[in-house]
Order: C-alpha cells, then structure tokens, then sequence
C-alpha cells in the first residue's frame, strides 16, 4: 500500500469519526430527523387531524391530489398531473377506478414549517403511461399545511414489486431544521431478494432526489439514482454449503460549513455466511463499502462525492 493510499484511508477514517462523534453530541434521533409514518386506515380515519392541533383533516389532504375525490365512497378516477421518478415521461394525471384503502403519513422538519408527505398505492388504466409498472402507481405528495392547507408536489415513485415509505430509517436531518425521507422499492422471492433506495427532500416547494446520476455536462435535468442492497440465500450443491450474503446500510449526516445542506454519508456491510452440517470450510465475512452525496452550490442540487467505493458495490450486485 502507497503513502497515497494511507493518507486517503486516514481522512476516510477521520471524516467517519467525526460523523460519529457529531451525532453522539446531537442526539441519534435527531441526527435522523426524528420521524416515522403512521399508517391511516380508511375511511375510518379520513376525518381525524393530520396533526394534533391542526384543523386540517385526511380528506383535505387526498381532495387536492385527486380532481373529483369522494369522501363518501373514498374514490376517485382521476389525479393532478404527476411526473414519474424516473424521468420517462412528461407530467401527466393518472386514470382508474381508484378505491383508497390506506395511506402512510409522514412529518418532515423545513424552515417554512412542517411538511405532511403521504404515500399511497393505487391501480390505474391509463395505457399512454411509460413505466415497468404502468398499472400501479405509488405516489408520494408532500403538503403544507399553514397557513392554509396547499399540495406543493406529487411523484410517482413505482419502480418494482414493493414500494413505500422506508422503514430504520424514515428520515435524516440535512440541515438544522430541516430532514430528508427515505423510499424504498423492492422484489423477494425464495433465493434472493433486493432492495432499491431513493431519498427525497423539499426545495423551494418541489420534491427533489439526494441520490443522483452523474451530471451530463450538456444537460441540467437531474434524475434520481438508487441505492441497491441484494440479499442472497441459496445451497450450493459442488461444496454442499449454504451461502447467505446479507447487505444493510447506514446514513451518516456530515454537517458542511458554508453549504445549504448536510453531506449525507453511507456505509453498506456486505456480510458473507458460508455454512451447514455437511460444509467443509465455514466462512463469516464482512466488507465495508463507502460514499456519499453532498450540495453542489453551482448546479443547486446533490451529487456523488469524490471518493469512496460505492461503484465497487455496485458492480458485484451488477453482477449478480
């Protein structure tokens, strides 16, 4: 190893410990933001205050995403215009028969006040939609709620099999009054199951990704990227050997003076269990991958950092 080498692997250990430290002096649960979703069942709760204290109700929130909601039936058939996260096509409302059976709330800290953020399933049949998973939807839309109740943005953020707000964690702080929340699209079956992570935050009313592709120098947009876990579990028959790679994540949030928002640090461990009655050779391994995102002032959004070896991640599950 090169004096290169050691240098970069120091500052990688110092930036860490130093995000640790920062949220021991702050306080975990505020680190993350404090949040969590509460699951509403309806129409039973379509008229309890979103907020204790607040005169506005669930039925508020669900008549300004959908042009003709009916409380009494808890339905609808058509939606504002909302852009897909992934960029594959224009605004536009969706169409169906839509019967709303549940929603998940979640509260965000802003500058401006708390922001309401819901997540819901629905099914629709507009034909002209351009996604994997053109009949169903997920969407997310985050609201004001003072001085008078006003939807600022709606994403559909459909991407695979299971989709939702995340649970551990929910959200990150990325600013001193102001938090982050995580999504999460995923696909299980019997030998492998995958998990795809997207974070979003609240800028000038409108939702935008932490998570990011590397810009096009000859393009503005920013589309949202995802983080992959992947979980395996199988027998392998030439060692008679059971083989478990298990994959979990951390978010560090890393204050940065003189920017707008938090570096938002991860740390993914790859943990690699081989073993069984018949095993030879028993193996528990664990390897740490590295990176993060943090504000770019000039472009007026988030990108990868320099450094780290998230890439590496990447390509072994790439690969798999």
């Amino acid at each position: 190893m090169g004096k290169e080498e050691l240098i970069s692997g120091e500052i990688v250990r110092k930036v860490w410990i130093v995000s640790i430290v920062w949220i021991i002096l702050s306080g975990a649960a505020t680190a993350l933001g404090q949040g969590k979703t509460v699951k509403i069942t309806l129409p039973g709760d379509l008229s309890a205050p979103v907020l204790p204290r607040s005169s506005v109700k669930y039925s508020d929130l669900l008549k300004q995403l959908f042009t003709d909601f009916d409380e009494d039936t808890v339905s609808a058939t058509g939606t504002i215009p909302i852009r897909h996260v992934s960029g594959d096509h224009d605004e536009m409302p969706l169409h169906g028969h839509f019967k709303i059976d549940s929603l998940d709330m979640l509260e965000l800290r802003d500058p401006q006040g708390p922001r309401i953020v819901i997540e819901i399933d629905i099914t629709t049949d507009d034909d002209s939609r351009a996604t994997v998973y053109g009949s169903e939807s997920s969407i997310i839309a985050a609201f004001r709620l003072s001085p008078s109740v006003k939807l600022l943005d709606a994403l559909d953020i459909k991407a695979d099999q299971y989709t939702g707000i995340r649970d551990r964690p929910t959200v990150v702080s990325i600013g001193p009054k102001q938090s982050a929340f995580f999504i999460s699209n995923g696909h299980f079956n019997t030998s492998a199951s995958f998990e795809l992570i997207s974070a979003f935050f609240l800028s000038h009313d409108r939702l935008n990704p932490i998570f990011t592709f590397q810009p096009d120098k000859k393009s503005t947009a920013v589309t949202a990227s995802d983080l992959l876990l992947l979980d395996e579990h199988y027998f392998d028959s030439t060692t008679s050997c059971n083989v478990e790679t298990d994959e979990t994540v951390a978010f560090v949030p890393i204050p940065q003076p003189g920017k707008a928002y938090f570096k938002l640090g991860v740390r993914v461990s790859v943990t690699k269990r081989v073993f069984g009655d018949e095993c030879r050779r028993t193996v528990r391994r664990s390897t740490y991958y590295r990176g993060g995102w943090e504000w770019d002032t000039a472009r007026k959004r988030y990108r990868e950092s320099r450094g780290g070896n998230l890439d590496l991640l990447d390509k072994l599950n790439s690969g798999k």
